[in-house]
């Protein structure tokens, strides 16, 4: 489909030339629109292919599209010059054929459309098509796509904006192709530049025509595809893109400022996420189009389908503070509504954003309260569809003690808590060898490659070693809290994907629960842990195993962290219990090999328990009676001034789990820096709890 906003900021009748162009598409029978979308795969800008679309394909006919693809991929890369691309036909020709290719796929079920333009973007990937893309783009975006007499020329646009269309719908099915863009020079400093003028001429009443909104939307489109790539995020962050992005917030035009809201819902990390959660309208508005969506016969609003708005939803629901305010502005019935569809691609998105938000404890109680969640959510923890299964019985794991407080859902409840993994063959267990402990690794599967290596070298050292890969029998949550209840360690593998998945912080949160010793590695070179895992891991220092030192001197270090634990030797050694301590480990992390000490990872004494009758009264404290303690205990003071019932409650809670990070978030988020002041708190902390 080809973009042209539906806000006419440009007057067709004051450019016969565009006229003639929009008369065109129209004849052509290309629906007029605007398409800002975060994910193309079934609504690709571009042109239609002459022929009647056909209703379906059969394999053959799949295969010689592909085929085709190739051959003009190919042709494409042996007519391309730097300097004559520009009048040169059989280019021209390449191009729209690429774009119609991808049109035709159309019909056929999602799945099997993405694996075929998978397999056409990965060829490009291959054959070094996307630089070519990149060096013609750029090269419109710098000179113009005006004619002698300065005036826009209709077909120079046309080849420049079908070879963006190429590049944004094929890296819908091939992050390979976001991850190639990044590293051409010069690209996405061209597009932020350009993206930066056009915002000028859309908001300021400068001449703006339909091709400037038709560029503009085409733009943020890559570069939404692109920020969705672990590579293409990091080379946006580092141009400056929030930035850039965040002007378009103020846009009349819904489709671009919807654009550029769910792309900076990917950029932003958790200290940045204010620029997103300040404002409640941009929330609502999401949700408002989400809604309308699901009204419409085609699930679709904005161009944007329900799938990619639910996914939307997820982005944002990676912020803590953001998963309060999307359940506020009423993302739990349209959730549910996702859930109860026949589209299994729908329920997966659905389940997942649940998923993300069901970490909030004031969301627990509001998912379990509303109309017909639970019942559905048991359904799917039956589904045939394994990503649904997992992720309903992840959100009910999470809500195990919320469920188990609720007289139509106790059992439940109390079976999940209860409930253990019980199979023929457990890998924490060693025939006739008695109970031994295992150490856990904790990954996001981009990780894998890596980890698979480490485990490898561990066993080689006698060590037990628990990874999915090799221990899923039976149920994946019981499989899981098997393994972290018998862990004597879990390395804990820390990149951004690993914070926003779901999984992982279930995993992670449980691990922490059950007191297990934690040692962090990092897998993402530059990844600071911030949001909940910052929280959780607190100054932990890190094994870095981003590839920026060798494997060998991180893994010898880790061994030495590691000590006994989980290992069990030629010997059969039996492995100390949680409650031991480790003795100080050091570690290289610097490429002269100089040392640097690590925290211990170790349990600390453990805090007398939380009365859960004291605990329920502080947790209803508003803040009249908050300030009424903090002056009683001469600790008014304004970094207190927010702190809620249920804050204390959980600060009292994270005393006894982890002294360590509790008394950091005293430091740095109270102020309380004075040996006085922390002794003042912790006594009337104690005391009230």
């Amino acid at each position: 489909m080809v973009r042209v906003s539906t806000s006419k900021s440009g007057d067709l009748g004051s450019n016969p030339g565009l006229l003639k162009f929009c008369m065109t598409q129209c004849q052509e029978g290309l629906k007029s629109e605007t398409k800002t979308t975060m994910s193309r795969s079934s609504k690709k800008n571009g042109y239609k292919s002459p022929a009647k679309s056909p209703t379906s394909l059969t394999e053959s006919q799949m295969e010689e599209q592909i085929k085709e693809a190739k051959l003009q991929c190919k042709n494409l890369i042996k007519n391309y010059s730097p300097k004559t691309h520009r009048h040169n036909d059989e280019v021209k020709t390449s191009i729209t054929r690429l774009n119609k290719i991808y049109n035709v796929f159309k019909p056929l079920p999602p799945e099997t459309a993405t694996k075929c333009r998978r397999a056409i973007g990965l060829f490009f990937v291959d054959n070094d098509l996307v630089p070519i893309l990149c060096e013609i783009v750029i090269d419109y975006l710098k000179t113009g796509w005006l004619d002698a007499e300065g005036k826009q020329d209709v077909s120079l646009f046309s080849t420049m904006h079908e070879a963006v269309l190429i590049l944004v719908n094929y890296s819908d099915s091939s992050v390979e192709i976001s991850d190639c863009e990044a590293d051409v020079p010069g690209f996405f400093e061209c597009v932020g530049e350009q993206l930066k003028n056009l915002h000028v001429k859309l908001s300021t009443g400068k001449p703006a025509t339909l091709l400037d909104q038709r560029m503009t939307g085409t733009l943020l489109d890559i570069s939404n595809n692109t920020s969705n790539a672990d590579k293409g995020r990091k080379k946006l962050r580092e141009l400056g893109f929030m930035q850039i992005l965040k002007p378009f917030l103020q846009l009349k035009d819904e489709g671009l400022k919807l654009t550029a809201f769910v792309c900076l819902a990917t950029l932003v990390d958790e200290k940045e996420s204010g620029m997103l959660h300040g404002s409640v309208s941009l929330v609502s508005f999401l949700l408002n189009v989400l809604s309308k969506a699901l009204k419409h016969p085609t699930r679709r609003n904005h161009g944007w389908s329900a799938r990619e708005l639910t996914q939307a939803v997820t982005k944002l629901a990676r912020s803590d503070v953001n998963k309060k305010l999307l359940v506020k502005e009423g993302a739990l019935p349209l959730l549910l509504e996702l859930c109860n569809a026949q589209n299994k691609e729908e329920q997966r998105e659905a389940v997942n954003a649940l998923w993300a938000l069901s970490f909030d404890d004031e969301n627990k109680e509001l998912i379990i309260q509303e109309p017909g969640m639970m019942k559905r959510l048991m359904e799917l923890g039956k589904s045939s569809d394994a990503d649904v299964k997992k992720s309903a019985l992840g959100i009910m794991w999470i809500l195990r003690y919320n469920l188990r407080d609720k007289k139509d859902y106790h059992e439940l409840g109390k079976n999940l808590i209860g409930k253990r993994l019980k199979t023929s063959k457990s890998p924490s267990k060693e025939p006739d060898s008695g109970d031994f402990q295992h150490v856990m690794i904790s990954y996001q599967w981009d990780s894998q490659d890596v980890l698979l290596k480490v485990r490898d070298q561990l066993r080689t050292q006698g060590y037990n070693i628990w990874m999915d890969v090799d221990c899923m029998e039976g149920s994946t949550l019981q499989a899981m809290a098997d393994a972290v209840e018998n862990s004597a360690a879990v390395l804990m593998c820390m990149s951004r994907k690993y914070k926003d998945s779901p999984n992982c912080r279930a995993e992670a949160e449980y691990a922490f629960q059950r007191r297990v010793p934690i040692i962090p590695l990092l897998m993402e070179d530059g990844y600071k842990a911030d949001g909940w895992l910052g929280i959780l891991l607190g100054s932990k220092l890190f094994f870095d195993f981003s590839g920026r030192y060798s494997f060998e001197s991180r893994f010898d270090s880790l061994i030495k962290a590691l000590g006994v634990k989980g290992q069990t030797g030629e010997q059969g050694v039996k492995v100390t219990s949680q409650s031991d301590t480790s003795k100080g480990q050091d570690t290289a992390d610097s490429a002269a090999g100089k040392i640097i000490p690590v925290v211990k990872s170790k349990i600390l004494s453990v805090a007398p328990p939380v009365s859960e009758e004291k605990a329920k009264v502080v947790k209803l404290w508003g803040n009249k009676e908050i300030t009424s303690w903090l002056k009683s205990n001469k600790l008014d003071r304004s970094s207190m001034s927010t702190l809620s019932g249920k804050q204390l409650v959980f600060l009292r809670n994270l005393k006894g789990e982890s002294p360590e990070t509790f008394y950091g978030l005293l430091q740095k988020n109270l102020a309380l820096t004075s040996i006085e002041d922390l002794m003042n708190f912790v006594d009337a902390l104690t005391e009230l709890l």
